[in-house]
């Protein structure tokens, strides 16, 4: 029902922030009806339309188009968009793009994107983050304890152990909780 709604105002209110916040939630939604609204907006001037523009492709998940969001991405300037382009490849099938969702996990101004993307994206991504719990970087092992003690299962548990016992005390102290959170929910 919202999504006629949402495509008329889009339509009906060029260059306002109202626009901005319709074709933010069509991303959201990921319809694919909506999907023509995405291609035209993924090389928007502004960044905010760009990166919804990949949320919604991703969400989506028209594999067709990733030789498009994969050009883009190339030519991208914005972290921002960067990370949305590289969720949408992710969930296009280009798995080498977890790469980039976890440097943005060590980003102090934009870990809450990558994150948000991993916990929506939920169990599937869970190995590739699992395999990963060894990052060089220890800002990115801890946001992965975080994103695993949220969309993990008590397999998980085994995975995260080995932290316990970290060099840095805020991934052992992350690890804890995640195995505290997944073993209350088994």
């Amino acid at each position: 029902k919202a999504l006629p709604e949402l495509k008329r105002i889009y339509d009906q209110n060029p260059d306002t922030k109202l626009r901005l916040k319709a074709f933010q939630a069509l991303a959201l939604i990921g319809d694919g009806s909506t999907l023509d609204l995405f291609q035209r907006n993924l090389r928007d001037p502004d960044k905010a339309y760009r990166q919804a523009a990949a949320e919604g492709i991703g969400r989506v998940g028209d594999a067709s188009l990733v030789e498009e969001v994969s050009r883009t991405f190339l030519n991208e300037k914005d972290l921002g968009a960067q990370l949305a382009q590289s969720f949408a490849l992710y969930r296009l099938g280009r798995r080498e793009f977890i790469d980039k969702l976890l440097m943005g996990l060590a980003e102090r101004m934009y870990y809450q994107q990558p994150t948000a993307y991993l916990v929506e994206m939920g169990v599937p991504v869970v190995p590739d983050l699992v395999r990963n719990l060894n990052h060089q970087n220890a800002i990115v092992r801890e946001r992965l304890c975080a994103v695993l003690g949220l969309i993990g299962d008590s397999s998980t548990i085994e995975q995260l152990k080995p932290l316990l016992r970290d060099s840095n005390s805020s991934v052992a102290s992350e690890a804890a909780l995640a195995i505290r959170r997944l073993g209350a929910g088994s």
